[in-house]
């Protein structure tokens, strides 16, 4: 654990006082690959009113008499087949577990913050990871569950559960849930940037790609549920960033259960057809998984490859989902953070919006001036030229004291970082472009004209800033 310093009296004293947890929801997994494991996770998973809509006495007569019965033996002998023999267990929980420990890894720079993981259904539980959280002091919970597309069987599905831990608890943490990224850039940058990397390995170019999501019923678009509208508009935006049309990359649906309508059209029946329409290399990519699962590495890549190779294909890829690999990391350590603002330290720039040092605004505007009550906390908006501060590594102030300069700022990239004798906290990943009455420029603490930035803590005396509401330029 790093030792607070004086970075948590600069940032806000509500926020430095407490733990914030974090907890990476994934929808779930057995704890074992044999008929046991399945059916217990089997009976918790269509149990869910969110699931299955309609629990009445007959939907428990067709669960506990037919289905629990025949399914978990199918079911079993498919995770046999993908399962993580290594660390007996499936590769949901594998992939699961790496992206938290690696999320944490991006977040070390905020040492109040504790990441952890959770499972919708089996092990290990929300309700466990919510109360070890609690525990160990958080009062403050972000849950982030990794759905990019919002459905009511999925995300609001683990927004129930965790209203139902809260609900038993005397002393609740305060809480966010990370809402559906279906459209952010960063998403669809990441998954693009998959697709073009995944092609750029293989030995031949696919024809058609097909973007499958899980199939969802179709009563639930007319009961008001945004599922079929969030995919549609993420394949959309991949066809405008891949350059690419309807035909060469198309929208399906996988995964139906029982006999009712789905969603349509369906993956095996879309991938039948595409290949005696003369398509003879495929590729298939799941923007809706977060995590490679039993879904994508035994539906798509075994059980639907072998239908487009026996109706007459003779290629097909399956392209990874996002997993641990830098972009999925980056996708989710963006969402997590926009929904952390507030509940985390700023770094060593009070009020700052720029994620790295060295802004310069393109014209200033303004010649305001804000007196916080805090003495420690005064923040000047004044007037200035304009100039670029270039100072002078391992510069002086007029006490003698050390001041750190723009490029040892820009050095620091999320670690803890001493200059000289002092200890400093880069600030890292906050929004990149600053609004009217934030911080874009750092400027001389000491006197008028001087090329030094603003000391570190103990030296400080003035912090100039310029609300010109312009987007910066990056000096560095």
């Amino acid at each position: 654990m790093i030792e607070r310093t004086a970075v948590e009296r600069a940032a806000s004293a509500d926020a430095a006082g407490a733990r914030v947890g974090v907890v990476v929801v994934n929808l779930g997994t057995p704890d074992s690959a044999d008929a046991a494991g399945l059916r217990v996770y089997l009976r918790e998973f269509l149990s869910d009113p969110r699931v299955v809509e309609n629990q009445g006495l007959m939907w428990q007569l067709v669960l506990n008499g037919i289905i629990l019965r025949r399914r978990p033996q199918i079911r079993a002998r498919d995770y046999q087949k993908i399962w993580n023999r290594e660390l007996n267990e499936s590769p949901l929980k594998t992939v699961t577990r790496a992206q938290a420990s690696k999320l944490a890894d991006r977040l070390s720079p905020h040492a109040h913050v504790v990441v952890d993981w959770a499972m919708r259904y089996g092990n290990p539980s929300l309700r466990a990871t919510i109360e070890a959280l609690v525990a160990r002091g958080c009062e403050r919970i972000v849950i982030a569950p990794l759905y990019p597309q919002y459905s009511a069987a999925t995300t609001a599905s683990v927004g129930d559960e965790v209203f139902r831990v809260l609900s038993r608890l005397r002393a609740q943490p305060a809480l966010r849930i990370v809402p559906p990224y279906w459209r952010d850039k960063v998403y669809i940058e990441a998954v693009a940037a998959s697709i073009e990397a995944e092609l750029a390995r293989l030995e031949f170019e696919p024809e058609v790609i097909v973007a499958s999501f899980h199939g969802m019923p179709a009563s639930t678009v007319e009961l008001g549920d945004p599922y079929l509208d969030h995919c549609t508009a993420t394949v959309n935006a991949l066809r405008q960033r891949l350059g690419r049309d309807s035909a060469t990359l198309r929208l399906a649906f996988q995964s139906r259960f029982g006999r009712g309508e789905w969603l349509q059209p369906y993956l095996d029946a879309m991938v039948e057809r595409l290949a005696k329409d003369g398509v003879r290399r495929l590729a298939v990519v799941a923007p809706g998984f977060a995590s490679d699962c039993l879904e994508t590495l035994e539906e798509i890549a075994l059980h639907n490859s072998g239908i487009f190779l026996k109706s007459g294909g003779e290629r097909f890829v399956t392209i990874p989902c996002l997993n641990d690999s830098t972009g999925g990391i980056k996708v989710i350590h963006s969402v997590v953070l926009r929904e952390l603002q507030g509940w985390i330290w700023k770094g060593w720039i009070w009020g700052a919006s720029s994620h790295r040092a060295g802004w310069q605004c393109s014209s200033f505007g303004s010649n305001r001036r804000y007196r916080p009550a805090s003495r420690r906390r005064k923040l000047f908006w004044e007037r200035s030229i304009r100039r670029q501060i270039v100072p002078i590594q391992g510069k002086k102030d007029g006490r003698g004291a050390d001041v750190v300069c723009r490029s040892d700022l820009l050095a620091a990239t999320g670690r803890l970082r001493l200059v000289g004798h002092r200890r400093i906290w880069p600030q890292v990943d906050v929004p990149r472009y600053p609004g009217p009455g934030q911080c874009h420029r750092l400027h001389s603490g000491n006197r008028r004209g001087s090329r030094e930035p603003a000391a570190v803590f103990g030296v400080i005396r003035r912090w100039r800033c310029h609300p010109c509401g312009m987007r910066p330029s990056c000096t560095g």
